[in-house]
């Protein structure tokens, strides 16, 4: 390799890895509880149902 390629391997290097460093990550892909409703849904609206149980980030359970 020579003298000029080891200074921008190791540059490229650092920068990859300082880019790494402030990258979010998400621990819970699921939405946060916004509002809830009582509201009686019509099943013709309805394409899918899910209920997830209780968690930290949210203590209801949650029907979407």
């Amino acid at each position: 390799m020579k003298k000029g390629g080891v200074p921008l391997l190791l540059s490229i290097i650092f920068l990859t890895l300082i880019g790494g460093e402030g990258t979010p990550t998400m621990r819970n892909r699921r939405c946060s509880c916004i509002t809830t409703s009582q509201r009686t849904i019509q099943l013709k609206f309805l394409k899918d149902l899910k209920q997830f149980a209780p968690n930290s980030s949210c203590e209801k359970i949650e029907i979407m």
